[in-house]
């Protein structure tokens, strides 16, 4: 009864500044004092909630910060829930967003009335924006697209199930770099992304470019959790990790949804058993940018051009133009010159004493001080 009270009088104080709890024969005594009756002002009870509340529109302030939105960006803002009705909480959201933000006269119904519908539709939930993985070539491709429907309780779905090949398998491992859009449907492949972090796999060192095979399997489970699992078929390292913060959206019908199947899911794709112990999968903040060593396409031209010449010496071959641009100048930056044997940072440095250097002709201000230092 004292917690129906309470209840009650917090929506009695959302229209009026005072109202009293009260309820008879709480106390076990005879005479006065049996009764609880307590008056509660509607400015105390703000005093009781501010910090609540400001967390709670602090979280408004964050979500628009972190996704690089204005308050006049944003055209609608639909409170739901009895305790928007709060004066201190409208009061914030008018603030930011003024007549942008209207009180409904069923926001204390508007959740439990929408999850009816939902339930009532057999509606599901599916990822708002797909799981990508970043290329050679700096850009985003899809591992997990969109659509694709989220499974239910106690279920377990597979979302994706490929093989890539490292361009540069020098450094002994492959580097799996996970992201997500920032923005919801981003306009181009290399729009800003919000990564959920990178696993290195062992791989065979001594092996050409895009020779071996690398497994990829990934399953989402009912919390929304993604469990990754990458194995190397030559070197045989296996390696399990979890995707935690994925973000989701109500999917409505599709012409599609007669088909009975997931959409974005491989129909002939099998649940993996993870025999290994999973970890959180880190993240990563800085400036330096990872360049990513796999791809799901066995071309070479994503193979560094540096590393290319050594088992196709003509790829560089004006006729052929077989090879991309970044190819081209990453071959050139790595290039050593051919009379010297110096590369360019050596030369930079040091200079060159010989006349027949080729850097002379791109950098042809280096200092006598580097030139003295040097024999030819």
């Amino acid at each position: 009864m004292l917690l129906n009270q309470c209840e009650l009088r917090k929506i009695e104080l959302s229209d009026r500044d005072t109202a009293t709890i009260f309820v008879r024969n709480y106390l076990r005594r005879e005479g006065a004092g049996r009764d609880l009756s307590v008056p509660v002002s509607r400015s105390a009870m703000t005093d009781w909630t501010r910090e609540l509340i400001q967390r709670g529109l602090g979280a408004i302030d964050s979500l628009l910060e972190q996704n690089q939105l204005s308050y006049q960006q944003i055209a609608l803002c639909l409170p739901t829930g009895g305790m928007v009705n709060m004066p201190a909480i409208r009061d914030g959201l008018n603030e930011r967003f003024g007549a942008r933000a209207p009180r409904l006269s069923n926001g204390d119904r508007i959740i439990s009335e929408g999850a009816a519908w939902i339930a009532h539709d057999d509606l599901h939930l599916g990822l708002a924006k797909p799981i990508e993985l970043l290329q050679p070539d700096d850009t985003y491709a899809a591992v997990v697209p969109i659509p694709f429907i989220l499974p239910r309780e106690n279920q377990t779905v597979p979302a994706a199930k490929a093989i890539y090949h490292c361009v540069d398998p020098r450094l002994g491992r492959a580097s799996f770099s996970f992201a997500r859009p920032r923005r919801p449907r981003p306009r181009d492949a290399c729009s800003d992304r919000q990564a959920y972090g990178t696993l290195h796999v062992e791989i065979d060192e001594t092996a050409a470019p895009l020779m071996e095979r690398l497994e990829l399997n990934m399953t989402i489970d009912h919390n929304y959790v993604a469990h990754v699992d990458l194995h190397s078929t030559m070197r045989g390292h296996r390696l399990s990790a979890e995707i935690f913060d994925l973000e989701f959206t109500l999917t409505f019908p599709s012409a599609d949804d007669h088909k009975g199947k997931s959409a974005g899911v491989d129909e002939n794709a099998d649940m993996s058993d993870d025999t290994t112990d999973s970890k959180a999968l880190p993240t990563h903040t800085g400036g330096v940018c990872l360049r990513s060593n796999i791809t799901a396409e066995r071309s070479w031209q994503k193979v560094p051009g540096d590393l290319v010449t050594q088992y196709c010496p003509s790829w560089f071959n004006e006729r052929a133009r077989e090879y991309s641009d970044w190819q081209k100048q990453e071959w050139v930056y790595y290039k050593d010159c051919p009379y010297c044997h110096r590369n360019r940072y050596d030369f930079r440095i040091k200079g060159c004493g010989d006349s027949k250097c080729l850097w002379k002709r791109e950098y042809p201000t280096v200092s006598a001080v580097g030139l003295s230092r040097i024999q030819p």
